[in-house]
Formats: structure tokens, C-alpha cells, sequence
């Protein structure tokens, strides 16, 4: 063989193994996006996990307890408000973790509308006073989001959700009788 066509071997050999490492990279971005994926969907189904536990064994019964019956709530209605909240503070916790080690899965605007409705009145108002200097210091982003949030009225309280859905309900219950 002469210089010239092991020449075109390397060449050739070497376009094969950059080709290969750009396969690698290309899988490795693939497998980072399942994992991103996964880590979405496990957070989601942790979080309702852990709000099923702490709500006991009536959730929907305890947080119409809020919206309903605020002035009879039992200190068992009131401990589960709280773990529901601090479900919510985990949550918060974990999307800024996730976000910090470079996973980005939620944005801090995303996670902020989807829980600022939380906050916006009542007990949700009362339980982010008291613990918003814990979630300012460990999820910062998210809550100075929350708190932009909450600051601008921008928000319809779950209350406010839940009460003009019950009349609708008891509305549309009325028109069929």
C-alpha cells in the first residue's frame, strides 16, 4: 500500500470515530431528556403521595373544611392544613433543587402560578407568613416569585375557585329540577 491510501484510511478511520462520539453525545442528550422526564413524573406522583398520607384518610373532606367550614375547624382539620402546605413547601424545595443542579424541569414562574393559588387567602395567606422565611431561604427563586405573585392580587384564591364552582354546581343542580 502506498503512503497515500493509508493516508485515506486514517482519514477515513478518523471521520468513523468522530462519527461515533457524535453518536454518543446524541444518545447521552437523549438519556439526559428520559431522565428529565422521569424525575418530572416521580416528583408529581411523590408529591401526591405524600399530600394523600398527610391529608388522612378525607382529603377532600378536610379542605372543604377550609373553604366551607373555616370557623369548626378540629385541631386534627388543622394539622392536616398544614401538611398540606408543607407538601406544597417540599415540592417547592425539590423544582428549585432540580432546577439548581441543571435539570430545569419547572421554571420559577411555572411553579410559582401553579402554587401561588395556594397562598392567596385564608389559611394558605396566614401559613405563608409564617413560614415564607424557610422557603427564602432554601427555594429563593420560586418565592420571590410567590411573593411577586401574591403581592400583585394577580392570583384568585382556591376559595374563591372553589366557591364559584360549588354555585355553579349547585346552580346547574337547581336548573335540572
Amino acid at each position: 500500500m502506498t503512503d497515500r491510501v493509508i493516508r485515506w484510511l486514517q482519514i477515513l478511520g478518523n471521520i468513523g470515530v468522530i462519527g461515533g462520539l457524535i453518536l454518543v453525545a446524541l444518545q447521552m442528550r437523549q438519556n439526559t431528556e428520559i431522565t428529565r422526564a422521569q424525575l418530572a413524573h416521580d416528583a408529581w406522583i411523590a408529591n401526591t403521595s405524600m399530600t394523600n398520607a398527610v391529608m388522612g384518610e378525607e382529603p377532600a373532606l378536610t379542605k372543604s373544611q377550609i373553604f366551607v367550614h373555616e370557623n369548626e375547624l378540629s385541631d386534627k382539620d388543622i394539622v392536616a392544613i398544614d401538611a398540606y402546605f408543607r407538601t406544597i413547601q417540599a415540592q417547592i424545595y425539590r423544582i428549585e433543587y432540580t432546577n439548581n443542579i441543571g435539570l430545569d424541569l419547572y421554571s420559577p414562574e411555572l411553579t410559582a402560578r401553579s402554587v401561588a393559588v395556594s397562598f392567596v387567602d385564608g389559611y394558605g395567606r396566614i401559613w405563608w407568613d409564617l413560614n415564607k422565611e424557610d422557603l427564602f431561604f432554601f427555594a429563593p427563586k420560586i418565592s420571590n416569585e410567590i411573593e411577586a405573585l401574591l403581592q400583585s392580587d394577580g392570583v384568585p384564591g382556591e376559595s374563591d375557585r372553589f366557591k364559584k364552582f360549588a354555585d355553579a354546581v349547585r346552580d346547574s343542580a337547581g336548573d335540572d329540577t
